[in-house]
């Protein structure tokens, strides 16, 4: 059973300036330009500790590490960043607009203190495979650096909504202790939840659940590595987890599509000609035409779309079998079965670029950018659950992308 307890994070001081000068976008995907711009706006801003977690910014992960923690000591030292006085659960509330759609949606995270388990407990599951450079450096700035700057995202689904009351209790009754409007224009509003019983009752309604690993896996697994090497290190065994119900109306994650270049010798003749062979296809003339087809009929999301250069058309690629989803069915029988390339050389390589929206995927590759582009849909959160939990699968690297994402910098932990 997993277990989250209340905890005391970092947070920026009043004095520090406005949140939104502050916080920057979770991911990691900061850049040199991006931090000094964000330090241009504010020297407090969170990058001025967040120096890559990797090498973009030193000459190594060990450099990085060493610079992100003394420049967050500083932080502290100086008053910018203070710890709670007290150890708290709390309840996130996000206003946001989906990008391909335009909804307007509010989504309700609680962020706590998740004990690290190893996956053979049955209680923590990932569904995806970690790449393992990226894997590496993690272990290493955590083990150096010891700073998490945002918290994993656990899903869990409950169709008795447990939790939920707690947590629009505290949003009725009590002001924010933090609130930011990120660059996306997502609103982030987040309350402590400190009350004995409600934290107790909360404890109690996640002991029945178990939860998978949405975002953070190299983050979590990181923590796990030096859980291992360090067995009396108390908090080290906890990581700040940002949890959400799948049943939740405003839940949504978003297709990520991928995007191939740089292979050696590719036909694309010879590669549409073995996908025609092997699958039932259809063409269509436009990407607005794929849009449509794919909101005719919900049994059309595991289709994928295939889209190539000097071409307005989509070649699109029935899937025969509806328990696999979409992007196991492109990893195993279009990039390895056809390509003959594995996940792990595409992503060391670099000839795997995952991107967000179709507009951009389809650009591109159109562009010359590319030489051959996949769109999918949105992987079922049903069949992320069934493939991890019922069949024992590890989806293919970037399944997902469970938007938005808590800010880096709104609530950061020490081990």
């Amino acid at each position: 059973m997993p277990t989250i307890h209340p905890f005391a994070p970092y947070q920026f001081s009043r004095d520090a300036g406005r949140l939104e000068e502050l916080v920057v976008p979770s991911g990691g995907a900061v850049t040199l330009a991006h931090r000094q711009r964000y330090l241009s706006i504010n020297p407090n801003n969170i990058t001025r500790a967040f120096c890559a977690m990797g090498s973009q910014f030193e000459d190594s992960v060990e450099q990085s590490a060493l610079a992100s923690r003394k420049e967050f000591d500083l932080l502290i030292r100086r008053g910018i960043l203070e710890r709670r006085s007290t150890s708290s659960l709390f309840a996130c509330f996000q206003n946001f607009r989906m990008p391909d759609s335009g909804e307007l949606l509010t989504r309700k995270l609680l962020i706590g203190l998740g004990e690290v388990e190893s996956y053979g407990s049955k209680n923590i599951y990932r569904h995806e495979q970690t790449l393992p450079q990226r894997k590496a450096d993690q272990e290493r700035f955590l083990q150096i650096a010891g700073i998490q700057f945002d918290p994993i995202l656990m899903l869990y689904s409950d169709n008795e909504f447990s939790i939920e009351p707690i947590m629009d209790s505290v949003a009725l009754n009590t002001t924010p202790v933090a609130e930011v409007m990120d660059d996306d224009q997502v609103l982030h509003r987040l309350y402590e939840i400190s009350n004995p019983h409600c934290i107790a009752k909360i404890q109690t309604a996640l002991h029945s659940q178990r939860l998978l690993i949405a975002d953070g896996h190299h983050r979590y697994e990181a923590a796990l590595a030096l859980m291992h090497a360090n067995r009396g290190l108390g908090e080290a065994f906890g990581v700040p987890m940002a949890l959400a119900n799948i049943r939740e109306a405003g839940h949504r994650h978003l297709a990520t599509h991928r995007v191939l270049n740089g292979l050696t010798n590719f036909s694309l003749g010879s590669f549409i000609s073995s996908v025609k062979r092997r699958f039932v296809v259809v063409e269509l003339d436009s990407v607005s035409d794929l849009v449509r087809w794919w909101s005719v009929d919900p049994g059309n999301h595991s289709h994928i779309g295939i889209v190539v250069p000097d071409s307005n058309g989509v070649t699109v690629l029935k899937s025969r079998c509806t328990a696999r989803s979409n992007v196991e069915m492109l990893h195993d029988e279009l990039i390895q079965g056809i390509l003959g390339v594995s996940t792990s050389n595409a992503d060391c390589g670099g000839l795997i670029h995952y991107v967000r929206g179709l507009e951009a995927a389809t650009s591109m590759v159109r562009s010359g950018a590319g030489q051959v582009g996949f769109l999918l849909t949105p992987t079922p959160l049903e069949q992320v659950f069934s493939a991890v939990l019922d069949r024992g699968t590890l989806l293919p690297p970037k399944s997902t992308d469970f938007y938005p994402k808590v800010p880096s910098g709104l609530v950061m932990h020490l081990v």
